[in-house]
């Protein structure tokens, strides 16, 4: 039979037992309100399109025992409860809770404020307690801005205070900034990344959370993860919350232990966390002075080892150094300035050796001022002092000009020694070391001619570098001979110009010295009776090759006393009056120094002087005889030759 359909105004069904109305299969009932007052059972699914009303919140109980196959949502966002604050669910079993910490009031253990992250198969009876919150934003590449606790309001990289074992959020919405914490000041350098107790870390844009582990150190930084140099700044990690009492407590003060379960701010021990303050004496070990002056220092290191040492190291691309200061001002206020005096010892560093009852001072070096100060003026010495039988006592001062004074207390050249020893008398020999004045000495480690010890000396007004220099050469591996060697720059090269051997003998290699004669023997004519320069074209010896054999003429390098000589043999005629033959030697064209003259055909003829001569001079020999013929003077070199040499 086919499906009909009808209508009914009003169905009442009376009576007991269990009324039962069935559909082949579908059963809808389209009407405005269905009211039922009694049970219902319905033995498979119930579709419902619209509203639904399942009893009143006062006094009746809906059961579900089914498993819920959809999403149950709220008609309005943040319009409807789950319970209420006077009748609570008991147990609540979540994967993940979102939602404002603000609205979620009442958990217990908790204290719940801002935004909650994704909290991932949490009980909420066991959610983290969050002891503060920081908004995290920037202002571009240039830095962080950051609210939220310790009253900070959009403030530019400050520094965050975190307690141990407390957990904390930092709500970051800075895109392509994000937010790293490291153990290094300064710019992200990766490698030395935090994330010990980090939950989300180095987020741009999201919750990071930090729970403090108790591990943690005093100071962590964050900063940029891309590398921004502008977005740095510090967290400061405290200790977990004390109940132990602290007394006389101020700012800076550094906490020590107390009697009981007190603690004490100590007034002379400040700590500003970048300056450590003491105002009294630092001691490592015993309390004894060890100062032979019996001062007792400020800081005072003492042990039975090099642990008693100070050392200091600067590690850094830079100029930075380490350095020890003395500072002194006659202001007996400290931090006061009065100007310092004359003769003021700035700093000193003294040695002290026990002599088995006291400690005794061995040397020092001292820091003075030496002269007056004026503003912005400190002239300053440094004194060298060591102790003997007499006493400390200077041995050595460098003054403010920078002069070098041994046992001489007012040097006024860069390097004056002064000794008042009465030594042994110098008698021909070398003295011991012991009765000298200085020492140069040289302890090359095998014997080889030619080891030296030098002094060298030199000159520059700022365009020509000019060296000399004196040494004591060793003349032979197999002996004891040492020669003094005496080196001079003649602009060309800086060569050995004098040498004293070690037997005494004296030589000069480039001592102006030469020998000139005729390059060929024979008879040879003046052609004249006059005086005529001597035509000496060759030389046997020309050392600096001053004499010209072109002009026949030596020229004088350098002025001092030279010693002349020439000579010839003559074939003039013996009736003349004793003039047959006459040399002379001429200086500058026009002054005869030397004559000599010969009466006697055949005769040899000379003349010969010491004169002092100036440098440029020209000196030159001449001769004549008193007749002229195919031989008036004899060429061979043992004849006829014209020297001189620089005496001194």
């Amino acid at each position: 039979m086919a499906d009909k359909a009808f209508g009914v105004d009003q169905l009442d069904i009376l009576g007991t037992g269990t009324p039962t109305i069935s559909a082949p299969n579908q059963l809808n009932l389209d009407c405005h309100t269905v009211a039922i007052s009694t049970s219902v059972t319905v033995g498979a699914n119930l579709t419902v399109n619209g509203n639904i009303d399942l009893g009143n919140a006062s006094s009746d109980t809906i059961s579900l025992t089914g498993v819920v196959d959809t999403n149950i949502i709220p008609s309005a966002d943040s319009s409807k409860d789950i319970g209420s604050n006077s009748v609570r669910f008991a147990n609540g079993y979540f994967d993940t809770v979102y939602g404002s910490g603000a609205n979620l009031t009442s958990l217990p253990a908790a204290n719940l404020t801002g935004t909650l992250p994704a909290i991932s198969g949490a009980n909420l009876t066991n959610l983290p307690t969050i002891a503060g919150i920081w908004s995290v934003g920037h202002n571009g590449a240039s830095n962080y801005v950051i609210s939220g606790p310790g009253g900070l309001s959009n403030a530019n990289n400050p520094d965050l205070y975190l307690e141990r074992g407390k957990t904390y959020q930092f709500v970051v919405n800075a895109s392509g900034h994000p937010f790293g914490i490291q153990t290094v000041s300064g710019t992200w350098t990766g490698s030395n990344a935090y994330t010990t107790g980090i939950t989300n870390a180095a987020a741009a844009v999201g919750t990071i959370t930090f729970a403090v582990p108790y591990s943690a150190p005093a100071r962590l930084y964050y900063a940029c993860t891309s590398q921004h140099s502008g977005m740095v700044g510090n967290l400061y990690i405290q200790g977990a919350a004390s109940t132990v009492d602290v007394s006389n407590n101020a700012d800076n003060r550094i906490i020590t232990g107390g009697s009981g379960s007190s603690l004490n701010g100590e007034t002379n021990l400040l700590f500003d966390g970048g300056t450590l303050a003491l105002n009294g004496r630092y001691q490592r070990g015993s309390a004894t002075v060890q100062d032979g002056d019996s001062i007792a220092g400020g800081i005072n290191i003492n042990g039975t080892d090099m642990d008693a040492s100070v050392i200091m190291s600067v590690f850094g691309n830079d100029n930075d150094f380490t350095r020890i200061s003395g500072s002194k001002s006659r202001n007996a206020s400290i931090g006061g300035h009065t100007i310092v005096q004359n003769n003021d010892v700035l700093l000193s560093l003294k040695g002290f050796g026990s002599d088995g009852s006291n400690f005794e001072e061995a040397a020092q070096i001292e820091m003075q001022v030496d002269g007056t100060p004026n503003n912005n003026v400190m002239p300053g010495r440094i004194v060298f002092k060591t102790t003997t039988t007499d006493g400390v006592a200077e041995r050595l001062r460098i003054t403010s000009a920078g002069d070098v004074g041994i046992a001489n207390n007012s040097p006024s050249c860069r390097l004056a020694v002064t000794d008042t020893a009465e030594h042994a008398a110098y008698a021909n020999v070398t003295p011991s070391v012991t009765a000298c004045m200085m020492q140069l000495y040289n302890n090359p480690p095998n014997e080889t001619a030619n080891d030296h010890a030098t002094m060298q000396f030199g000159v520059n007004g700022g365009t020509h570098n000019r060296v000399a220099s004196i040494s004591a050469v060793v003349e032979s591996a197999a002996n004891r001979k040492l020669a003094f060697a005496f080196c001079t720059d003649e602009a060309g090269s800086r060569t050995e110009k004098m040498r004293i051997h070690g037997d005494g003998h004296v030589t000069k290699p480039l001592n102006p010295a030469f020998r000139a004669r005729a390059s060929s023997g024979g008879w040879k004519s003046f052609g004249n009776t006059s005086f005529n320069i001597m035509p000496f074209n060759a030389t046997d010896c020309n050392n600096g090759n001053h004499y010209n054999t072109s002009t026949y003429k030596f020229t004088v390098p350098v002025s001092g006393n030279y010693y002349f000589y020439c000579q010839m043999q003559h074939d003039g005629t013996t009736t003349n009056g004793g003039t047959s033959g006459q040399m002379q030697i001429v200086v500058q064209g026009v002054a005869v120094i030397a004559y000599g003259k010969s009466g006697r055909q055949g005769e040899v003829v000379n003349c010969g002087t010491v004169w002092p001569c100036s440098a440029g001079n020209v000196i030159y020999c001449e001769g004549r005889t008193n007749i002229t013929n195919p031989d008036d003077w004899h060429g061979d070199s043992y004849y006829s030759f014209f020297t001189g040499y620089l005496v001194g």
